[in-house]
């Protein structure tokens, strides 16, 4: 988006809005499937520049091979991080399409 001074429209307000809004509630469900200062992998994790939530809804974990769905509804496990917890709404470098 292209702004100049003073030239904020009401739709992409609102746009900027339902992004955030996104980011916080996907944020939540993240922090609800695992406490990042507990892991054990978080060196892995920061190599392959995991993200709580995705900026890319269609590059989630939820749609990577190495996600497994857990019983706690967005939580579940990825074999890349030894079977740690994640979200389904996180991703990583090592993302890849489910067949």
């Amino acid at each position: 988006m292209n702004f100049r001074a003073g030239e904020f429209g009401r739709r992409p307000v609102l746009a900027m809005l339902g992004v955030m809004s996104g980011i916080l509630w996907g944020g939540a469900a993240a922090a609800a499937c695992f406490d990042a200062a507990k892991l054990p992998d978080a060196g892995i994790r920061r190599s392959l520049n995991f993200k709580p939530v995705s900026p890319d809804p269609k590059k989630s974990c939820s749609g990577c091979a190495f996600f497994v769905n857990g019983a706690q509804g967005d939580c579940g496990k990825c074999a890349i991080f030894n079977g740690g917890p994640v979200s389904a709404q996180s991703v990583c470098d090592s993302w890849a399409a489910k067949s």
